[in-house]
């Protein structure tokens, strides 16, 4: 079974069918002739006598298929556990520093630890499931991250913590990436932004569900428990998707020798479109030899991919400065305790629900729409150092600045997928927010300096709220939405 290229219009189809190879020129007035006589409501068309599906319009219908909206169930339940497990150290950590007697300062390196193998995995294990096919990626990731969960719980001693925690972190750092890129090869280009956000947000819920679970296990069973719990449900969840998960159609119709495995997958799509024995299907993307992580940087997508991990890098940055210090700035600006821990929860629902309300903008207005969220989210940043006297203001400030802020991460996540043509869109998100986990990392650090250089509470901030005006400025200087993804796919041709 090999692969057709079809020029239509000065648009390339990828052809699957049997047997050929065909290579043909259509002109301008014959492919305009085809393209009003040819196209059904079921995305069938006629080619020199070969019936052709065009899979991006089963894709595309005005409402999601039972398979479309199984599979979105099926990500956000991975991004669940991805949430919980990702954040199980923060958990267990009280609990670790009395079971092996140490100070917290010996928690430093477990933390970076798991944060490294989240780097690692997401620049890792992305470009697999370009290379490899996403179901495989995704279940590599899922079992990987169960495992070493479940020999977390084992550990004996805090450095085989830190050892089980970064290889947990590369099943982590993998499974997000491959997971959003499965979701954004069933979704309609339509909803593609919009419905990557949605699922990436169940993150967040996972992250929640992990910290009540884990007050009411870890006083009754001990810490070895949240890693019990964080590693036998992702291996239950990959049996579920061994069965149930189908490959991404998309990546399908860029393989030779795929039709057997898209036809059923086709038929659950749309049971009413008609496939005959030499039917074949069609797509307006074509295949990138070579290394993926080449094409990042090939035809004309250089710029926008270095501003795409800008505004990772300042993302990432400004939700672990916010997360790892804001309990501590606000405590030491006199507040209480239970204050400076109700702000990092109020930052998260600010987030959750912001990701929702915002989500079909994202895709409607596209880069525009995030340099809204971030610049929103530097003022809101900046007027959280100032009302550090004023409770309630504070409080509010903190959910404004959660609103914007995983709004803009979402975001990015959601513009990257559609952004990337189907056979580099694995390895555009995963490096994406890979290179992002820089920010993660060197946020808490420059922060830290900066406090034992007797910054002030609110310079902190205000610091924090400049930098998030580089993310405001990138994603002003990138294409916007869906003519992003047109420029995409030209580059692709």
């Amino acid at each position: 079974m090999l692969v057709h290229a079809f020029a239509l219009s000065s648009r390339r189809l990828v052809v699957i069918k049997p047997h050929l190879v065909i290579l043909s020129e259509f002109s301008h007035a014959i492919g305009n002739r085809k393209a009003s006589n040819g196209i059904g409501s079921q995305g069938l068309q006629r080619m020199n006598d070969i019936a052709t599906v065009d899979l991006s319009k089963i894709l595309d219908r005005p409402k999601l298929s039972g398979l479309q909206v199984l599979i979105l169930c099926l990500c956000a339940l991975v991004i669940v556990l991805d949430g919980f497990d990702a954040q199980a150290m923060g958990y267990v950590a009280p609990a670790l520093i009395r079971t092996f007697d140490v100070p917290r300062s010996e928690l430093g390196p477990v933390f970076s630890a798991g944060l490294f193998g989240l780097f690692i995995g997401s620049l890792v294990i992305s470009p697999v499931a370009d290379r490899l096919g996403r179901k495989i990626a995704v279940l590599g990731a899922v079992v990987l991250f169960g495992v070493c969960s479940l020999m977390t719980a084992t550990a004996g001693t805090l450095n085989e913590v830190l050892i089980w925690r970064f290889v947990t972190g590369l099943g982590l750092g993998g499974a997000i990436p491959t997971t959003l890129t499965m979701v954004s090869d069933f979704s309609p280009r339509r909803l593609r932004a919009a419905l990557a956000m949605l699922v990436a947000l169940a993150n967040t819920v996972g992250s929640s569900v992990g910290a009540f679970l884990s007050g009411v296990l870890i006083p009754v069973f001990g810490w070895p428990s949240v890693f019990l719990v964080g590693g036998v449900l992702p291996l239950i969840l990959a049996a579920v998707l061994l069965i149930f998960l189908p490959e991404s159609p998309r990546w399908l119709l860029l393989r030779p020798g795929s039709r057997a495995r898209l036809v059923p997958i086709v038929r659950k799509l749309n049971p009413e479109v008609v496939l005959a024995e030499n039917t074949a299907f069609s797509m307006s993307e074509t295949p990138l030899p070579g290394v993926p992580m080449r094409h990042l940087f090939a035809e004309g997508r250089t710029l926008t991919t270095l501003l795409i991990w800008c505004a990772f890098v300042v993302g990432y940055l400004d939700l672990y400065f916010m997360t790892s210090w804001l309990p501590t700035l606000i405590t030491s600006a006199g507040k209480s305790l239970q204050q400076g821990v109700a702000a990092p929860a109020l930052l998260q629902i600010g987030g959750l629900i912001g990701g929702v309300s915002l989500a079909r903008l994202v895709d409607r207005y596209g880069s525009r729409m995030l340099c809204v969220t971030f610049a929103g989210c530097a003022l809101s940043i900046v007027v959280t150092g100032a009302v550090s006297g004023d409770v309630a203001l504070l409080l509010a400030s903190v959910f404004c600045a959660g609103f914007f802020l995983i709004s803009s991460l979402v975001g990015s996540v959601g513009y990257t997928a559609a952004y990337y043509p189907t056979a580099i869109r694995s390895t555009g998100v995963g490096w994406g927010m890979g290179v992002g986990r820089v920010g993660a990392i060197i946020g808490p650090l420059v922060a830290g300096a900066l406090i034992a250089l007797d910054w002030t509470t609110p310079a902190l901030f205000y610091a924090a709220g400049a930098v998030t005006l580089i993310g405001a400025v990138a994603t002003l200087l990138m294409p916007r939405g869906r003519a992003a993804e047109r420029m995409a796919f030209h580059a692709a041709e």
